[in-house]
């Protein structure tokens, strides 16, 4: 098999997402957990209203893709801490854990050059 130098540098990339990152199938996916994941980082997890609010897909979509995302313990819902009537999401230590490495994977490719 004759491999180029961009699938060498991609492909631990595409390796590792496929075996870890296969549930997030679709970009609403992909936007709900980056949308979440970054409010948690900033220690501002979002409520439902607020990711709402964002506009990623119809209140349906996210009401849809989130109960997909809560029955894969993708994120996780908990009550506020400042206000007990309202829940807010954050991306499960599972998930977090497999980002963290993601982003080790992605960070010792940076800045290498594929050979053609």
């Amino acid at each position: 098999r004759n491999v180029t130098g961009v699938q060498t540098c991609a492909l631990p990339i595409w390796e590792f997402e496929r075996r870890h990152l296969k549930q997030l199938t679709t970009v609403e996916d992909l936007d709900l957990v980056c949308e979440i994941g970054f409010h948690q980082e900033k220690g501002q997890p979002l409520s439902i209203k607020q990711l709402y609010l964002l506009n990623l897909a119809s209140v349906a979509t996210i009401q849809r893709r989130l109960r997909r995302l809560r029955q894969l313990g993708i994120i996780t819902p908990h009550r506020s801490d400042s206000d007990a009537r309202s829940v807010v999401l954050t991306i499960s230590p599972k998930l977090m854990k497999v980002y963290a490495r993601y982003g080790e994977i992605l960070a010792g490719h940076r800045g290498r050059e594929p050979t053609a």
